[in-house]
């Protein structure tokens, strides 16, 4: 009998092991959501960089090797469990232009455009 319940007690615990394995799978799957960055500013964009507004630092160029160029888009990821990033946009001139605590909650497209000599980054 008492063998019985310690069988019992190791099915149950790795059950348990997989269905919480699989619940923390499937949360962190649902914090990654897809969106596009669109470029709509005239200009062609050498280098991208996304970051958590708490983060402090930029981390790798989002583009790598290629460049995002006026009226072109990239398909990117972040994290919906953070609110706020900041976005860094290096121009093929070498200047850049940078966003503080842009509200990323529910965003499916972000477009870059300019009106004027002012960039704007809406979402969509």
């Amino acid at each position: 009998m008492r063998k019985f319940k310690l069988f019992n007690l190791c099915v149950l615990c790795v059950l348990s092991f997989f269905v919480i394995s699989t619940l923390e799978a499937n949360v962190a799957w649902a914090k990654r959501v897809n969106y596009s960055f669109v470029n709509y500013s005239g200009y062609t964009i050498k280098n991208l960089y996304i970051t958590g507004s708490s983060y402090g630092k930029w981390g790798s160029d989002l583009l790598g090797d290629s460049v995002l160029s006026n009226g072109d888009s990239i398909g990117l990821r972040y994290d919906n469990s953070v609110r706020y990033f900041d976005v860094k946009v290096v121009w093929m001139d070498g200047s850049d232009t940078t966003w503080s605590r842009v509200d990323y909650r529910k965003v499916w497209r972000k477009t870059l455009y300019r009106k004027g000599s002012t960039f704007y980054l809406r979402s969509n």
